[in-house]
């Protein structure tokens, strides 16, 4: 992992070196960014599920899902790609550009996943989804909520790359965490003032905006031109590749939240809205062996950003077999600690029904988890390479085969079906990716201005 590379940072244009050290740094930043909430999350979730119900917290786990996963649409990484490979190029020229290009995407995208969700709310709450007659409306108005949220959303993730790209992650987690903290707090705050589950969505909403506002802020510290003379790129080469990247991270994205949450659809449309919430139990444990990894990626894509060039190459397949090395013990020990003790830390946690129902889930889950996690650094290879049509190609090709395991899988074994499906899928990507990462040579460097 011996490698620099130099950006800009700030008014002063000081270049920094990105070496091993900062991205270590970065990458424990972005670890105890998600610590906290997830500190949080294990202290209210019990109040919550005893407050809102097995029914309504079925429904706010999708709620969470449509919040979390949509933020990830496809130009908010390709900001962070193009901006990191624009200040290595040449100290950041067209860079404000480039963050107003994606801008406009995210937006536009935003406003049209808004009104696709607000056509479908009514057949997802009344058809779709085995919701009680009486939280219909509620579940509804939650998804209009969601709704008007996701231009907000894309575009404060369009703000939030630039700051990825110049890796400061310092001031990411600065809003990052707090925003995250208020996911599982907003709710306690609503179950204790006996607020509807459309008044809690309300909530969660509002700190996105708050997010936005902040985002934007901060990016214009950091590229004090942002805001000088906002305009997009023109017509030409440069703007295509940015729409061409940020189409296949698209693709990846939208099909993404499809593989990970196709299962509690399917459980709630299969099974009932009990099994959702016996299955997100685990499931949001599990997923927490991913925290590292995640944060591990988070810090790398702006490193192989910035490393597109083919000379690069060595340096790039030199990073990924140290990352990689480096969280296998980091993932495999908490993972082999949840399929010994499983049982027990769910039934302390939720208490026994939910140990009974969902302990084997969680030790697939756990596995998969962990063929997950080392995924994340190919995955992030090839996205920082510009190779997002290989991720977004991958991701198409494992939909049907997921699509059919979990109908079978869930239709017969329920809560334990669905855990299967997940860690089979998983368990192929992370194969796609790795047998692709070693022999795909960079996309090349894009001129933006």
């Amino acid at each position: 992992m011996v490698y620099e590379v130099k950006v800009r940072f700030g008014r002063s244009g000081r270049h920094r070196p990105v070496g091993a050290s900062l991205l270590a740094r970065n990458t424990l930043l972005n670890v105890a960014g998600q610590v906290l909430p997830l500190l949080v999350a294990v202290a209210a979730m019990p109040a919550v599920v005893r407050g809102l119900g097995q029914e309504r917290f079925g429904v706010l786990a999708i709620a969470w899902m449509v919040l979390g996963y949509l933020a990830e649409l496809g130009f908010g990484r390709a900001t962070t790609r193009f901006v990191a490979e624009a200040f290595e190029r040449d100290g950041g020229r067209g860079a404000a550009e480039i963050v107003w290009t994606t801008v406009a995407f995210q937006g536009a995208l935003g406003v049209l996943a808004g009104l696709l969700l607000v056509l479908s709310a009514p057949v997802l709450a009344g058809r779709v989804l085995r919701i009680p007659a009486e939280l219909i409306p509620e579940a509804q108005v939650a998804f209009y909520l969601i709704a008007v949220a996701l231009p907000v959303i894309l575009v404060g993730s369009a703000f939030r790359g630039v700051l990825e790209a110049l890796q400061r992650f310092d001031l990411v987690n600065a809003v990052r965490t707090p925003v995250g903290a208020a996911n599982y707090l907003f709710p306690l705050v609503g179950v204790a003032l006996g607020w509807t589950l459309a008044g809690i969505v309300g909530l969660l909403v509002v700190a996105r905006a708050v997010a936005l506002a902040v985002y934007g802020w901060l990016a214009a510290r950091v590229v004090p031109a942002l805001f000088e003379r906002p305009r997009v790129l023109g017509r030409g080469q440069a703007r295509g590749t940015i729409l061409r990247f940020g189409g296949w991270v698209t693709v990846s994205t939208l099909v993404s939240p499809l593989l990970v949450y196709l299962d509690r659809f399917a459980l709630g449309a299969l099974v009932g809205m009990t099994a959702v919430a016996y299955y997100a139990a685990p499931y949001e444990v599990a997923v927490r062996l991913l925290l590292l990894p995640a944060a591990a990626a988070a810090t790398l894509f702006p490193a192989f950003s910035a490393l597109a060039g083919a000379q690069e190459a060595r340096a790039a397949r030199t990073l990924l077999r140290g990352a990689v090395v480096w969280l296998l013990p980091a993932l495999a020990i908490p993972a082999a600690v949840l399929v010994i003790a499983g049982e027990e830390l769910l039934g302390l946690w939720l208490g026994a029904d939910f140990a009974r129902e969902s302990t084997r889930a969680l030790q697939i889950l756990a596995a998969g988890a962990l063929v997950n996690g080392l995924a994340f650094v190919p995955f992030t290879q090839l996205q920082g390479l510009g190779r997002a049509d290989l991720t977004g190609k991958f991701h198409l090709l494992e939909l049907p085969v997921h699509l059919v395991l979990v109908w079978l899988l869930v239709a017969r074994w329920g809560v334990t079906g669905a855990a299967l499906a997940w860690t089979i899928r998983v368990t192929l990507d992370a194969a796609l990716l790795f047998g692709a990462a070693g022999r795909i040579a960079p996309a090349g460097s894009t001129e933006a201005g």
